[in-house]
């Protein structure tokens, strides 16, 4: 049964073959060439920030680095707890700032040759205004307590990439407000909270420098 179905099938691919009009194709060579864009090279997604805390996601992207050559990398979560880069003073109420692991892991890309494309989130915990999170790991996608608070940290933490790295090189960076403020799963605040989080973070960063590059979606 099986060889008959097999020999009627090959029949039939053979008569619908025959049929088919035949076509010519000719290939005309272009008088002149030019480089390929490889738009593709442009930039690289890594997950999230703590990602770049480990050893192997590095040695992965030194060598996805090494045969491609990308140009930025781009990840989430800068600001997440696990960062550890906000918190608050128990007694003073105010928010105190530290730069370990940011340091960490932007060092590492430019050591690799990869500029960051910095996006601006999560919301930390002793700053949000809620509890709503996204991804296994709780990223608090609420707006801000305070946007005058987040303006802070994000004038503070600009300057902080300044004087690290230098204006020439951040500069050449991008700064991305949130991630994907249109999706629910991603921010639990309304359109107008989140035009007042971008107002606040575009102002915190050309406060710093006027030709630093932000923007959003």
């Amino acid at each position: 049964m099986k060889q008959s179905f097999l020999i009627a099938l090959l029949f039939t691919s053979i008569s619908v073959s025959a049929q088919m009009p035949q076509s010519t194709i000719k290939v005309q060579p272009a008088t002149s060439s030019k480089q390929l864009t490889m738009p593709w090279r442009n930039i690289i997604a890594v997950g999230r920030a703590n990602n770049l805390l480990r050893a192997d996601i590095l040695e992965h992207l030194a060598y996805a680095q090494k045969v491609m050559g990308y140009r930025y990398c781009r990840f989430h979560a800068i600001f997440d707890d696990e960062m550890k880069v906000v918190q608050r003073n128990a007694e003073t109420g105010k928010l105190v700032f530290q730069w370990h692991e940011v340091d960490q892991i932007y060092d590492a890309l430019l050591k690799l040759g990869i500029k960051p494309f910095v996006e601006l989130n999560p919301m930390p915990k002793v700053m949000a205004s809620g509890t709503q999170t996204m991804f296994n790991y709780g990223m608090n996608v609420t707006p801000p307590k305070s946007n005058q608070e987040w303006g802070y940290l994000i004038e503070t933490f600009t300057r902080h990439l300044v004087e690290r790295y230098g204006i020439d090189e951040v500069r050449t960076w991008y700064f991305e407000v949130w991630n994907e403020p249109n999706l629910s799963g991603f921010w639990s605040g309304t359109q107008a909270d989140y035009w007042e989080l971008y107002k606040a973070s575009a102002l915190a960063v050309k406060k710093v420098d006027a030709q630093l590059r932000i923007g959003g979606p």
